[in-house]
């Protein structure tokens, strides 16, 4: 089941036109993607998150995964929710 979700979320990308993901970690409930960047000035903040937008209606990702400010789950943690360790790829 995991490897469809992962699957499926890459041809999204791949069908938008959209680089893949430089790390996909699994955190136990889902799917977080990171891509590298170069440093940006906070000036750039609004293209960010038109660029998160866009990128959970690609993804069909969870509305609040797109906000700036948003912890997500480390690596090498435990998801206390499904009972698993995060791991990434």
């Amino acid at each position: 089941m995991e490897f469809l979700f992962v699957s499926t979320t890459l041809d999204n990308l791949e069908r938008a036109k959209i680089p893949d993901p430089n790390c996909i970690v699994y955190s136990g409930r889902g799917i977080h993607l990171y891509w590298l960047l170069e440093p940006t000035h906070p000036n750039a903040l609004p293209r960010w998150q038109a660029c998160q937008k866009r990128l959970v209606d690609v993804c069909k990702a969870d509305r609040q995964s797109a906000d700036a400010t948003r912890v997500l789950r480390l690596v090498g943690s435990i998801n206390s929710k499904a009972n698993v360790k995060v791991r990434a790829e």
